[in-house]
C-alpha cells in the first residue's frame, strides 16, 4: 500500500505521537491524499512506512510541520488584523495610552513636588507611612511570596502532565531551540530527543545535557 513510488511525506498528528498522517500520490500522480495510520511497528503497513521513512525522519517532519503551522497561523492573524483595520487601531490605542500615561506621570510628579514628596511610587508612599523596620519586613514577605509563586509555576510546568502544559510543549521546544547553546550544538541525537519529547521535563532534560556538554567544552 505504501511504497517509494507513491510516498510523499509522513508526520505525527497528535501530541502523544500515536497517529501518523501519511501523504500518498495516486497512480496517475495527479493528486495527493492523506492516509491516517496508527504508529505500531508490528503493523504490516506501519512496517512498510518505516522502511521508506525512518522514525527519526517522521519526528523531524512533525517538527517542521508544526513550525510551519505556527508561522501560517501568525501570518493569518496579522492579515485579518490588517484587513479589518485592527492593527492600525491597536497601534493608535497603544499610542494614546502611552500619551495618557505620560500625562498622568507628569501630573503625579507635579503633585509630588507640590507636597514635597520625593517619590510617588507605591513602595515609597508606604515608606512614608511605615517605619523602616515594618517596611523591610513587608517587602521581604512580598518578595518571598512572589518567588514561591514563580518557582511553583516552573515546577508544575515541568513535573505535571496537565493538558494545558502539554499543549504548550511545542512552544517550549521552540524556545529551547532558539537558545544559542542548542543552535550551535552538534549533538544531533539529543536535539532529536528534544523534538520527540512528550513532556516539558523530557525536553528540558535534553537541553540540560547539551548545556552541560557545552560547559565542559569551554572549560
Amino acid at each position: 500500500m505504501i511504497s517509494e513510488a507513491n510516498f510523499v511525506t509522513a508526520a505525527f498528528i497528535d501530541n502523544e505521537r500515536t497517529n501518523i498522517e501519511v501523504l500518498l500520490k495516486n497512480d496517475e500522480e495527479t493528486k495527493v491524499y492523506p492516509y491516517i495510520l496508527e504508529y505500531n511497528p508490528d503493523n504490516p503497513i506501519c512496517k512498510e512506512l518505516l522502511e521508506i521513512c525512518s522514525l527519526d525522519q517522521i519526528h523531524e517532519n512533525t517538527w517542521e510541520k508544526k513550525k510551519e503551522e505556527v508561522k501560517l497561523f501568525e501570518d493569518s492573524i496579522i492579515r485579518i488584523a490588517e484587513k479589518k483595520g485592527l492593527l492600525k487601531t491597536a497601534i493608535k490605542t497603544a499610542k494614546e495610552r502611552i500619551k495618557e500615561s505620560e500625562k498622568t506621570a507628569k501630573h503625579n510628579i507635579k503633585e509630588a513636588e507640590r507636597r514635597n514628596i520625593a517619590h510617588s511610587s507605591s513602595h515609597h508612599e508606604e515608606i512614608v507611612r511605615l517605619d523602616k523596620t515594618e517596611f523591610l519586613k513587608k517587602l521581604k514577605i512580598d518578595r518571598k511570596a512572589e518567588a514561591e509563586e514563580y518557582f511553583n509555576t516552573i515546577f508544575e510546568f515541568l513535573l505535571t502532565n496537565k493538558k494545558e502544559f502539554i499543549d504548550r510543549l511545542f512552544n517550549f521546544k521552540l524556545f529551547l531551540f532558539e537558545k544559542s547553546v542548542v543552535k550551535n550544538s552538534t549533538d544531533e541525537e539529543t536535539k532529536s530527543n528534544i523534538r520527540k519529547a512528550k513532556t516539558p521535563l523530557g525536553a528540558f532534560k535534553g537541553f540540560i545535557k547539551i548545556w552541560e556538554e557545552s560547559k565542559k567544552s569551554t572549560n
